[in-house]
């Protein structure tokens, strides 16, 4: 269950603003290039429920030993990513806290990416996923990525049981 709050995480889903956005809309040509993730830190909380019991797990998440985790947004808006980094998780359950720590690999994947406004929309290759972030700041040489308030059903969870996954993140990307 933890790690399919990271996996849902990092396929980069909702979309928000923040008083800190670009002023200028972003285009195609801005992203496009070899981008490396240099921060990412996100927190939330999961609630599942079974024959009428709740069980919520609070959490806080931050990368770390990143080890060329990239991402390539091609000029066709197609993208691919290779690399892997640590998350450290901290989550609270039953008021007993626990921290993990997880390695991620090539969890971008690939697939199609498109800007509408201040949002970077992608769409996983292989699962069909959409996800959406908003571009707080693309410079040059930074790409600052938030997503705020997302809400996702948890998949794969066994018969009879419902979960939902709420969640904040940020994340900073370095031209190549």
């Amino acid at each position: 269950m933890l790690m399919a709050v990271a996996i849902v995480m990092v396929t980069l889903m909702s979309c928000s603003s923040d008083d800190e956005s670009t002023s200028a809309v972003p285009t195609n040509s801005e992203l496009t290039g070899v981008w490396e993730l240099t921060t990412f830190n996100y927190g939330g909380e999961t609630t599942t429920t079974m024959d009428g019991e709740s069980l919520t797990i609070t959490y806080d998440a931050q990368g770390q030993n990143f080890d060329n985790a990239v991402v390539t947004f091609n000029e066709d808006n197609t993208y691919t990513s290779s690399g892997s980094y640590e998350i450290e998780m901290t989550m609270t359950m039953m008021g007993q806290e626990s921290t993990q720590t997880h390695t991620l690999n090539d969890v971008y994947g690939s697939g199609t990416w498109e800007v509408d406004g201040n949002t970077l929309i992608t769409q996983d290759g292989t699962t069909g996923q959409e996800g959406q972030a908003t571009m707080q700041m693309i410079d040059g040489n930074t790409l600052k990525l938030i997503i705020e308030d997302y809400s996702q059903a948890m998949p794969d969870l066994p018969d009879g049981a419902e979960g939902e996954v709420n969640m904040s993140a940020e994340m900073t990307l370095v031209r190549q």
